[in-house]
């Protein structure tokens, strides 16, 4: 009897019928989905990291959810790094208390990461394969990582997911984290930021705009965003230099200045 029931049970397993997810190695370790947006952060073996696969698994997941207007899929080889991709979850931050969680992390060799992001008709996966290549690939429609909005260049660095409000009113609000190639003013930001949630599609998105890639004080923001562009620490005068706005598109009082930076916008 126990034979039989252990050769359903492996049967089972190997049949198919269990999604990615629940396979041995592979495994998901957050899940959010609500209101027409979806995030997942998964954990594969670290040889089906590459550029078939994870396409393989970006697809999977774009066809199981095409209602959703904002899907992202983060991949990674350990679960450590999947867990950092979720932001700092410590809001009482300091310069120090980010400097030293930066370096602890871009001493040591930066893991393999992937990021499927999806919004309105357009979809790409960003990947840092090991040794540091960063790659962009088009999934579907245009690059959602750079985009020019009111003649305004802007690069996505990253995106959060948070759970917002209290009670009946809590949802899953997405955070877009852009920089900005120059200064701009806060009425420039507003309208940028407004710009910026049409293209992406649900009404509540909190939009982050900074000149340089240093979100030091933003708990949703990763210690260290595996696709940065340089892996030595700011000084803490440089990151005050830049200028930095928060926005929410939907609110009446929609964009706020959370650093003046050391020049004036304009």
């Amino acid at each position: 009897m126990k034979n039989s029931i252990l050769t359903m049970l492996l049967a089972t397993l190997t049949s198919g019928l269990y999604p990615i997810a629940m396979t041995t190695k592979t495994h998901l370790v957050s899940e959010q989905k609500s209101n027409g947006l979806a995030s997942y952060v998964l954990v594969i073996p670290s040889e089906d990291f590459n550029e078939d696969e994870l396409l393989r698994v970006a697809h999977r997941y774009m066809a199981e959810k095409p209602e959703v207007k904002v899907l992202q899929l983060g991949i990674f080889t350990e679960d450590k790094a999947a867990h950092d991709f979720m932001g700092k979850n410590v809001f009482d931050i300091t310069y120090a208390l980010w400097r030293a969680n930066f370096q602890d992390r871009a001493k040591k060799e930066i893991p393999c990461a992937a990021v499927l992001l999806k919004y309105g008709s357009s979809a790409t996966l960003k990947v840092r394969y090991p040794g540091g290549k960063i790659q962009e690939i088009a999934v579907a429609g245009e690059n959602v990582f750079h985009l020019v909005k009111n003649n305004v260049a802007v690069d996505l660095q990253h995106v959060s997911v948070v759970n917002q409000g209290f009670g009946k009113s809590r949802q899953l609000v997405p955070h877009f984290y852009f920089t900005v190639a120059n200064p701009i003013s806060q009425d420039e930001a507003t309208r940028l930021a407004e710009s910026i949630r049409d293209s992406i599609g649900v009404p509540s998105v909190v939009v982050h705009l900074r000149e340089d890639q240093w979100f030091i004080f933003d708990a949703h923001y990763p210690w260290l965003n595996p696709f940065a562009r340089t892996m030595t620490a700011v000084s803490e005068s440089d990151a005050a230099s830049s200028i930095e706005f928060l926005c929410q598109p939907a609110q009446r009082e929609s964009c706020y200045q959370v650093s003046k930076g050391l020049r004036e916008s304009r």
